[in-house]
């Protein structure tokens, strides 16, 4: 079974394979749903260089999610593959893709406790110096000396007691803990209003050049500050094809959602046969 790929401005700019951190290679994952199969990632390919800062964009059911749980190791692929400094993520070990990835939800998962207690729990070797330091570069550190207790205030069930802004920071802060080679954020402003999302995205942009990030995202905040916009997803999730394109830096930050790309920088759909 083979597939065409059609040409696109993402393939023809590679960069040497000694600068790659992420590739994925005519990426395929199809559900099977009784009598059919939908489709929901077709021949996607791109590539990430080591410190790029790319947000990945597209509706719902395009195909977002499917990406960050096969970058994670949770699915494997029907076909095509996934490539981390030129290693296939299958011959990875959990343990290895764990150090990879530090993941920034769409919903915290905070446990009743200190905020200690909740920040050790990402790396339990972590010193509090090293705790400080992520709740820093998460611009949280401040916001938690304010409160009675500082690093020993008590929160709720679901960081009951926080606002939805200081829970996606400390996530930040949990991710860096585990010193990762690339934060994945997956959806994570979706659930925030419009300026706390705009807040977050500059908290995020001080973040560039110091790790490699993926945004992984159906709406983008204004104030965010990629290297690269990948879009992928034509329509619902049964979508034969599946398209991708690359947009210009200058573009990306006018862009607030999928529906703003502009239809001139469209690449054909990939089709397989």
């Amino acid at each position: 079974m083979g597939s065409q790929v059609a040409s696109s401005p993402v393939q023809e700019s590679y960069r040497p394979a000694d600068c790659v951190m992420i590739r994925t290679e005519d990426l395929w994952k199809t559900y099977d749903m009784g009598e059919v199969a939908v489709h929901a990632l077709c021949g996607v390919s791109f590539e990430i260089a080591r410190g790029e800062y790319v947000a990945i964009m597209g509706p719902s059911g395009s195909g977002k999610s499917t990406l960050a749980k096969l970058l994670q190791g949770f699915y494997q692929p029907v076909d095509g593959a996934i490539r981390l400094d030129g290693t296939d993520l299958r011959h990875l070990s959990a343990n290895e893709l764990r150090h990879t990835f530090g993941v920034v939800p769409q919903e915290t998962i905070l446990f009743s406790g200190t905020i200690y207690d909740n920040l050790q729990m990402a790396n339990p070797h972590a010193t509090f110096d090293e705790i400080v330091r992520a709740c820093r570069m998460a611009e949280i550190h401040d916001a938690i000396e304010k409160l009675s207790q500082g690093y020993q205030t008590e929160i709720g069930e679901r960081g009951a007691g926080l606002s939805g802004g200081q829970k996606q920071r400390i996530a930040i802060a949990r991710a860096l803990l585990k010193q990762p080679k690339i934060l994945l954020f997956d959806e994570a402003t979706s659930s925030l209003d419009q300026n706390t999302a705009e807040h977050f995205a500059l908290t995020i942009n001080q973040l560039k050049g110091k790790v490699g990030m993926l945004f992984i995202t159906h709406g983008m905040p204004k104030t965010l500050q990629v290297d690269e916009v990948v879009r992928i997803g034509n329509g619902n999730l049964s979508a034969v094809g599946t398209q991708l394109q690359s947009v210009r830096k200058g573009d990306a930050a006018d862009m607030l959602n999928t529906n703003d790309l502009p239809d001139d920088l469209a690449t054909p759909q990939l089709s397989r046969s």
